[in-house]
């Protein structure tokens, strides 16, 4: 999962060491064999997991499946990406008009602090409108995103927007503030979501 000597570069932000966050297209169901492959070449590398339970024909099971199917993130220097198509089943790195696009490093910070303070999340593709908030209290505090309904509970959406991707956390309306207009990162807010 998550290896713990990147977390004072993720928290002291991008470009530490020269290195930046980057999204790693892989084969379908390939995310564990190139994380396997990532590591033994020496790439930072980044495969969150989540625990499901899946139902086989005689019995459950729990089983670790990819937070963001189809994606490995690398943290890697300029002179690194070429490095990361050594592992078998990599597609490309994420990018547009050919040049790989850094992921911002709050983003993957986010979506880590989530999952090790064992938040219930699950995966949520795509960007869908909602209402753009700012965590207030709790483990997630500064960090912005979507408040969505589901099954009658309040989640927040955790954007990964490089690869079109998001995470929802389920998350108590009074720990968040309303975002103004332009106000992301700032963290000031207008008032509690009903």
């Amino acid at each position: 999962m998550f290896r713990n000597e990147f977390r004072d570069e993720i928290r002291e932000g991008e470009g530490v060491s020269g290195r930046e966050w980057y999204a790693l297209h892989v084969r379908s169901r390939h995310e564990k064999l190139v994380a396997t492959q990532l590591e033994a070449l020496g790439v930072s590398h980044w495969l969150p997991l989540l625990e499901t339970r899946r139902r086989w024909s005689d019995r459950y099971k729990v089983i670790q499946e990819p937070l963001f199917p189809g994606y490995v993130f690398v943290h890697v220097a300029d002179d690194e990406q070429a490095d990361v198509y050594d592992a078998r089943g990599v597609v490309r790195l994420v990018g547009f008009n050919g040049k790989p696009c850094s992921i911002p490093a709050k983003s993957i910070e986010a979506v880590r602090t989530a999952m090790e303070a064992s938040m219930k999340c699950d995966p949520y593709p795509g960007l869908h409108p909602g209402r753009e908030v700012i965590v207030i209290r709790g483990p997630l505090k500064g960090y912005a995103g979507v408040l969505i309904r589901r099954e009658g509970k309040h989640r927040l959406l955790l954007a990964v927007e490089a690869i079109g991707q998001s995470m929802s956390v389920e998350i108590f309306a009074g720990d968040v503030e309303i975002v103004r207009q332009g106000a992301i990162g700032s963290g000031a807010g207008e008032g509690a979501q009903p």
